[in-house]
């Protein structure tokens, strides 16, 4: 059994920006699947109280708060 190997982690800082934060997690996911047995992590950091961007975050594969 293979193990999938981590190809790439992807560090996120937002503020603000929820909307942005949404197009840019929908767009990496997409991206994704084009990494066949490689897997990605994707950190999403908020510099602000701002609850909207991790119930955005949480919504991805991949995705951590």
């Amino acid at each position: 059994m293979q193990m999938n190997r981590l190809a790439l982690s992807i560090l996120i800082p937002t503020r603000f920006r929820p909307e942005t934060l949404d197009r840019c997690l929908s767009q990496l996911s997409s991206q994704s699947s084009k990494l066949g047995d490689f897997r990605i992590e994707i950190i999403v950091s908020e510099d602000s109280a701002r609850v909207d961007s991790k119930d955005i975050a949480t919504r991805y594969p991949h995705t951590h708060w």
